[in-house]
């Protein structure tokens, strides 16, 4: 359609070269078919003279800031300086983040035009320069002193308008350029992309649009990662392609040798060559697949997650002292030849240093276990599925299983054995939970308990598992099908995705137990009924008022909850890892008291030991000392003061009123989230 009228308008001035390769029939309704299939072969390959300034991406790899005294402006002048330049467009640069700096830098895109006013401020590109000042250009149109002065009347909206522009004119970037005569930004523009394909930022050859592989292990330390990948290059792999395209280029990040952040790490890797075949050495707990899956969607990568197999990825329940029972996705001798493994590196050998020097190997190693429980190996792989279908990822229907325990028939462990490590899962999950106190003693005791039972075991253990040659052959082979199956995405991943984050891949401000309001206001009604201090205080509130006309005074929460914990309490990791498989179950709080004062009012409560249904689930202890739910706070107080009530309450600057009876409510588990950066 758009492309094939473009084709044939070409004919007249291009059809004496084409035609020397077919003697083409007049064109006309009975050889229009003729004529678009030949000059169809002919556009594609960029044969036709001016082919290529259409089908490449513009020539911007970056950002371009647009900025104007007015929002008209500027958005008039990025979207003459975007149509140029062939890029995407952008109208808010106080939204711009990291993410769409490294988008605007990837290969085939076309970069970022963000259209700015003067009052909108540096602070953005500012932050950005840090890291990508080579690729940020600043355009400031129509911002001539005499169009300043007359922009506002004098006084202190002029002058900070002034100062403003001052600072756009000095922030650091690659260029700053000033258009001061609106009538000539057709020609400007055009200045500007001639300006950017003469640069030596500009790609000298043709971007490489192919789709790349990110290669990532769900598994625990002393899985065999490191020994899978090491060493892999492009000729091991047999990605050489045919047609005279070169490899494309193979990345291994070793998680143990980063020393900032590594996730987004390998997102900038990722994004600044889209092509690669990228193996992320480091343990992928199900708490960083969705920020896995973000990753590959927006870098034009197909997600590949490396599994142990099926000896070793094998349901395992563990049976706690209440008698329930949690499952996991590793068997239990996969966990001790991991621990063997760990524990026969020589010391100070291992660059993460956990080698057999860690006085803690061994429970490391249950730790990193324990972020997998509650999942079956069925449900294991069907998370991560939807994880990267959710985020927008390809992952091939076809998963990569290495040989762990190989075709050698894994043994009955010794019960000893057994024995202590369902003792030290259980320790960690206590731990996790918060149930004990001062567990460093426990964990000494456990740690060699675990390494007299291996030191004993631990060499018929290993007896049992592949070889690495074994492995590492099938994980080599494997992989290699999936490098050469890349092309035939081509056309699906020509463009990053558009990445839907899921729930998951934002940040976790609380984890809540959430509780229905109108309940506790009726159950405080009930309260006072008996409790004629609470019902005066609450009546001053207007809390009591059923119909809802009276107003409040302060701030009546509208979404109660019980805090379990709060992101400056606790990592992100670790709020995920202890709290995933349990959002949306319901508990049962009881209610035991209501602590009031002049700023605060809160409902005191009693948290269980585990969630409601056919299988309970453990519910990790409250981040809180004082477990509640608060239902109002006054001017100039905050919902988080409620927390020293009860100190209050006992130095009689609050009072506390108790029901006959335990008052029983349901609540369910929730992530309260906010936007924030990785």
């Amino acid at each position: 359609g758009l492309h094939a009228g473009k084709m044939l308008s070409m004919q007249e001035t291009n059809v004496s070269d084409a035609n020397q390769t077919l003697a083409l029939p007049r064109l006309g309704t009975e050889t229009y078919l003729q004529h678009l299939s030949h000059f169809s072969n002919l556009y594609y390959s960029g044969m036709l003279e001016g082919a290529n300034e259409t089908t490449k991406a513009g020539v911007l790899r970056g950002l371009v800031v647009v900025v104007s005294l007015t929002r008209h402006d500027s958005l008039y002048a990025s979207d003459k300086v975007s149509t140029c330049l062939s890029s995407r467009r952008a109208d808010d640069i106080n939204s711009i983040a990291e993410n769409d700096m490294l988008s605007s830098m990837m290969q085939g895109t076309g970069g970022l035009v963000c259209s700015a006013v003067v009052e909108d401020g540096t602070k953005v590109v500012r932050g950005l320069n840090k890291k990508y000042g080579k690729n940020i250009y600043v355009i400031i149109v129509g911002c001539s002193d005499d169009a300043v002065e007359k922009s506002l009347k004098p006084g202190n909206e002029l002058k900070k308008r002034i100062g403003m522009l001052k600072g756009w004119r000095k922030v650091q970037c690659n260029s700053i350029f000033e258009w001061s005569d609106l009538s000539k930004l057709d020609e400007n523009a055009k200045s500007f992309a001639d300006t950017l394909k003469a640069s030596s930022l500009s790609s000298a050859s043709d971007p490489d649009m192919r789709p790349g592989l990110l290669v990532f292990f769900p598994g625990i330390p002393g899985c065999g990662k490191s020994s899978l990948c090491h060493d892999v290059d492009a000729n091991i792999l047999g990605s050489s392609p045919s047609g005279g395209l070169t490899p494309r280029p193979v990345h291994i990040c070793v998680g143990d040798k980063v020393e900032g952040k590594y996730w987004p790490l390998v997102r900038r890797e990722r994004m600044s060559v889209p092509s690669s075949i990228f193996f992320a050495d480091k343990n992928a707990p199900p708490t960083v697949w969705s920020t896995i899956a973000d990753i590959a969607a927006a870098s034009r990568a197909a997600a590949l997650p490396v599994f142990p197999d099926a000896s070793a990825l094998a349901t395992t329940s563990v049976g706690l002292e209440s008698g329930r029972q949690i499952d996991f996705p590793f068997s239990l001798l996969y966990l001790a030849v991991c621990m063997q493994r760990v524990l026969s590196r020589p010391d100070a050998s291992h660059v993460g240093k956990l080698d057999a020097s860690c006085k803690d190997a061994c429970m490391v190693v249950v730790k990193f276990y324990c972020l997998y429980r509650n999942l079956s190996a069925e449900q294991f792989i069907d998370r991560c599925r939807r994880e990267m279908d959710t985020t927008g990822a390809y992952l091939s229907p076809n998963l990569v299983q290495v040989p762990f325990f190989g075709t050698k028939t894994p043994l009955a462990l010794p019960q000893d054995l057994k024995e202590a490590l369902e003792a030290a899962v259980r320790l960690q999950i206590d731990i996790e939970s918060s149930i004990l106190d001062g567990a460093d003693k426990q964990v000494e005791a456990m740690e060699s308990r675990l390494r007299g039972a291996l030191s004993e075991h631990g060499r018929n253990v290993s007896n049992y598992t592949a070889t690495e040659e074994e492995s590492r052959s099938s994980f080599l082979s494997q992989v290699s099908k999936h490098v050469l199956s890349l092309d035939e995405l081509e056309f699906d991943m020509k463009q990053p995705r558009a990445v839907r984050r899921p729930t998951g891949a934002s940040f976790i401000r609380i984890v809540s137990i959430d509780v229905d309001t109108d309940l506790l206001h009726e159950i405080l009604r009930g309260m006072a009924s008996r409790d004629i201090h609470l019902s005066s205080y609450l009546q001053k509130l207007g809390i009591l008022e059923g119909g809802g006309d009276k107003e409040v005074s302060g701030t009546l929460v509208k979404r109660c909850h019980v805090t379990m914990v709060h992101y400056s309490q606790q990592s992100q990791m670790d709020m995920r890892s202890r709290f995933d498989t349990i959002v949306g179950k319901e508990v049962t709080i009881n209610v035991t008291s209501c602590l009031y004062g002049k700023n605060n009012l809160a409902l005191s409560v009693a948290l269980p030991s585990s969630t409601i249904g056919e299988l309970p689930i453990p519910l990790p202890a409250s981040k809180n000392q004082y477990p509640h739910i608060t239902i109002w706070f006054g001017e100039g107080a905050k919902a988080a003061d409620s927390n020293v009530l009860p100190d209050l309450v006992s130095t009689g600057q609050a009072k506390m009123s108790q029901p006959p009876n335990v008052i029983t409510v349901q609540g369910k588990l929730s992530y309260w989230m906010i936007d924030r950066p990785e």
